[in-house]
């Protein structure tokens, strides 16, 4: 059977996961791939620049989500544990 030349192919993506945890040295962050190896060990000072090199990349931001992990009383300073997941993909062309 020939495929018929009026039919779209879905288009396939590629999607990247920035997760962020804060600036503190003891922070997690990393970007998680679909279709490559994680990004890990990004500096504190790298949250913008790296949102930067996957547009670079050709990636485009889906979703912004801030989680809230968990509440803190550091000696009478309280607060929430946020972490932020940003979600980006790109047309994967494989």
């Amino acid at each position: 059977m020939e495929p018929d030349e009026d039919v779209e192919i879905a288009q396939l993506w590629e999607y990247a996961f920035l997760v962020w945890d804060g600036e503190e040295s003891e922070d997690y962050r990393a970007v998680r791939f679909s279709h490559r190896q994680t990004w890990s060990s990004i500096a504190g000072d790298r949250y913008l620049p790296t949102v930067r090199e996957l547009g670079d990349d050709g990636f485009e931001l889906v979703t912004h989500q801030f989680l809230v992990r968990g509440k803190y009383d550091r000696g009478g300073r309280y607060g929430e544990s946020i972490r932020e997941i940003l979600t980006f993909k790109r047309p994967n062309n494989e």
